[in-house]
């Protein structure tokens, strides 16, 4: 994990979007007052610099082509705490929420959404952080998730004490959605 010039910590990572025809990424990275990489700026017209401040995170990702999962890059800024809510609408009644909780650091949010064997539900996994701090929660969704969905965004920056919706998919038989948000919120503030 680097940091940008600012001293921000980000993913090492530049994201090519083809909808946008250009790259995103931090300009210039380094560890340990050591240049990983800067950017040629002037040269790469194709780039288009993501410079966030230290209460946001950047989320970079989205849905993959392998077996029906999404996933995003992201670290958590020190100081605050990620919230992952996934909510999977029930027939009949409220939905099921799923919830994980993502300290200061490096992680990646996964999501799979994988038609079940009888083809009218949903199996869900929501997985985030690696080791020891993995955390994995499943769930049946008991909709068929419509295929047709609009290009989310490749990368997402949140700012503190907002969310972002990052999964909204529409379900067969029901108005209903099933959702993945993704809200910054300093310490201080979870408790209240």
């Amino acid at each position: 994990m680097g940091v940008t010039l600012d001293g921000v910590a980000v993913n090492g990572m530049i994201y090519w979007d083809g909808d946008k025809n250009q790259f995103l990424g931090a300009p210039a990275q380094s560890v340990n007052d050591r240049s990983l990489y800067k950017v040629d700026t002037e040269w790469s017209q194709e780039f288009s610099a993501l410079n966030p401040k230290a209460d946001q995170i950047v989320l970079s990702g989205g849905i993959r082509e392998y077996d029906h999962w999404y996933g995003w890059n992201t670290v958590v800024p020190a100081g605050y705490e990620a919230i992952i809510r996934v909510t999977i609408p029930q027939s009949p009644g409220e939905p099921q929420i799923i919830e994980q909780k993502l300290v200061a650091g490096r992680y990646m949010i996964q999501l799979q959404a994988k038609p079940s064997d009888d083809g009218i539900s949903t199996k869900l996994q929501l997985r985030s952080g690696e080791g020891e701090n993995e955390q994995i929660q499943n769930a049946d969704l008991p909709f068929k998730i419509r295929d047709q969905q609009p290009a989310p965004a490749i990368v997402n920056v949140l700012d503190v004490k907002k969310s972002i919706r990052l999964v909204e998919r529409p379900l067969e038989g029901s108005e209903k959605t099933l959702t993945l948000k993704v809200s910054l919120q300093p310490f201080a503030d979870i408790d209240k």
